[in-house]
């Protein structure tokens, strides 16, 4: 879930030379203290990774709070995430759920499809299938492959959602679509799997419908 940690800025940076990454951080640094939202997050991010800087999960929570404050999603996202798993900031999942909400409502396609875990776990909110799978089907429409494999699963089994094999059918295929574009191979599997064991109750006709949807 924290596989996008390092924004267009960090890649930026990693592409320069030792001289030219080390002028560049100082860069960073002097846009962030300005109260730069964006050079704050990636600043957070840099901190976070070690690119650049010493490895600092603390300072990293402090220019994500920064930016988090200041509305940048991608920081309340990052500021989130850094409390459900305790790196550099005490551990609280009610802090947590509210900072991925602050950034799921703003759209934020990895707030979406981890809020949707939150609401599915009962970490932060009370357990609620209904608006996990709500929260899943704002990613998955927006191509999360995670989210597009939830969202199958929930329509396979009926959490949250009528039970309907067909939309499950279209979801899996949607999200081994979504895996297979960013070589994600375990998920390719599982949601590959979970398609042709689902097949097996489905009529042909049904069978052929949802690879028609799944294609549109």
């Amino acid at each position: 879930m924290r596989h996008n940690r390092l924004t267009a800025g960090i890649f930026l940076i990693l592409a320069l030379t030792a001289k030219g990454f080390s002028q560049s951080v100082e860069r960073l640094k002097e846009l962030a203290e300005a109260g730069d939202p964006a050079a704050q997050n990636d600043l957070g991010n840099a901190y976070y990774s070690g690119f650049g800087v010493s490895q600092d999960y603390t300072a990293s929570v402090l220019w994500y709070c920064k930016a988090a404050d200041q509305g940048h999603p991608a920081a309340q996202y990052n500021l989130g995430y850094a409390y459900l798993t305790g790196e550099g900031v005490t551990r609280n999942d009610h802090e947590a759920a509210y900072w991925i909400m602050r950034a799921a409502d703003q759209d934020h396609v990895d707030a979406q499809f981890l809020l949707g875990y939150l609401y599915e776990a009962g970490r932060g909110f009370t357990q609620d299938r209904n608006k996990a799978t709500r929260w899943y089907s704002y990613a998955a429409r927006q191509g999360h492959a995670g989210a597009q494999y939830e969202l199958g699963y929930a329509y396979d089994y009926g959490y949250g959602v009528a039970r309907d094999t067909v939309t499950a059918y279209v979801w899996y295929s949607r999200a081994y679509s979504s895996a297979s574009k960013q070589n994600d191979v375990e998920l390719m599997k599982k949601a590959s799997a979970s398609r042709d064991l689902l097949a097996l109750e489905m009529s042909s006709s049904q069978v052929i419908e949802a690879k028609l949807k799944a294609m549109e």
